[in-house]
């Protein structure tokens, strides 16, 4: 029987036999279900009270191996004792083990899978380094504190892909960082999307009336959203008619950022609908769209841009972290530099302003989703796991 072992700090939320987590990653387990007859899927777990508005897990060949409701770094800690004691009953079940980083306790699962002389896989999809090097959300204490576990956790990561069998990591930046680590580092880019749902449409920027822009994702000091609200009002002037930006997702930048759309009196050009999970509300605002922005100050190699993407969307986005992996200057986006409201305007009007750039632009975006489609990421994932053996077998 082939089984795998996929193990994630996503909390995953039970009712009635009923499991729920964010669409992105619970898209990715059911498709990669496919490909074995057992996926035990090793992560936090809550019980509700009453179903969510969220996705439930479809395939019937999941089993799901409950850790404690840990969410973050911080509240795992309460939870050691218990985890350790799940991982040490769990691991007699293992045939081999797909750790998705940054989660509490990998160490541990990983110490455990190697004690049995399992395959590890590693797989990146989070930079750590870049939340505590970048990110401006910590005090001075908090800060220093995150750097002494940054350290800590730097350490731990290079032990783990160097004994690992083979890491995959999110984009060029994290890739070109840890190779030196190991000889088998591939990139890869996260998709959520399947073939048949990428959506042609005819054209955007078509209403005389109205321009619409949309930014999906967090709400946090690294994505630079500051930039782009106060670069409405000058879009404004440039493309001369209305401009409405919906701003989707939730973070805790939230009411500073209402605040600043109040301070520039344009809380009937800027949007805050709230965290939408995957599914047709999601893909209805991507589809009344013009434009997709994406402002980042720093970043990994976010999914959202494919998503714009498969929308038929042309794409703004800073030319930072994996950004450039995903997005090619003047073939598929614009690339720009960050904190600047200056860039962001010029980008928007060109879009606006040049029918042949916007088609050249679009099309360049609908051959780079199809071919990072989500059966074409599992697939790779799949293949790296499957091939292990021929690219030299278990290192640790």
């Amino acid at each position: 029987m082939s089984e795998i072992t996929v193990f994630y700090s996503m909390t995953m939320e039970r009712f009635e036999g009923r499991i729920f987590c964010v669409g992105a990653f619970g898209r990715f387990v059911d498709e990669l279900s496919k490909q074995y007859d057992t996926v035990y899927l090793c992560a936090p777990v809550r019980d509700l009270a009453a179903p969510k508005d969220e996705y439930s897990l479809q395939s019937n060949n999941i089993i799901l191996q409950a850790m404690p409701p840990y969410n973050s770094i911080i509240s795992s800690l309460r939870y050691v004792k218990e985890a350790h004691q799940a991982l040490r009953q769990y691991v007699s079940q293992w045939e081999r083990l797909y750790i998705r980083y940054p989660s509490p306790f990998s160490l541990y699962a990983f110490r455990l899978a190697k004690s049995r002389r399992l395959p590890v896989f590693m797989h990146l999809v989070g930079d750590t380094r870049k939340v505590v090097e970048q990110g401006s959300k910590f005090n001075i204490i908090a800060r220093m504190a995150a750097r002494v576990y940054l350290a800590w956790a730097e350490r731990t990561l290079r032990y783990m892909i160097r004994h690992a069998n083979h890491t995959l990591a999110n984009g060029e930046d994290m890739q070109r960082f840890y190779r030196n680590c190991a000889a088998k580092v591939t990139e890869i880019r996260t998709s959520t999307f399947k073939e048949d749902e990428i959506f042609v449409r005819d054209s955007v920027c078509g209403d005389a009336s109205i321009l619409r822009l949309i930014y999906v994702g967090f709400l946090r000091h690294e994505k630079g959203l500051e930039y782009l609200i106060n670069a409405l009002p000058a879009v404004e002037r440039v493309v001369g008619r209305k401009v409405v930006l919906d701003i989707v997702g939730n973070g805790e930048l939230e009411d500073e950022l209402k605040e600043l759309v109040m301070c520039l009196s344009l809380q009937d050009r800027v949007n805050f609908p709230g965290y939408i999970p995957m599914g047709d509300r999601l893909t209805h605002l991507y589809r009344q769209a013009d434009i997709f922005i994406l402002p980042s100050v720093s970043e990994g190699t976010p999914r959202v841009l494919l998503e714009a993407m498969a929308n038929g969307l042309p794409v703004v986005a800073t030319r930072v972290g994996g950004i450039p992996f995903t997005v090619r200057d003047g073939f598929n986006g614009l690339l720009i530099a960050p904190k600047d409201c200056e860039a962001i305007v010029g980008a928007i009007n060109r879009f606006d302003g040049d029918q042949a750039l916007r088609a050249r632009i679009v099309a360049g975006g609908y051959q780079t989703a199809r071919q990072n489609t989500l059966e074409s990421h599992v697939q790779q994932v799949s293949a790296t796991i499957r091939n292990y053996a021929q690219d030299g077998g278990n290192p640790g």
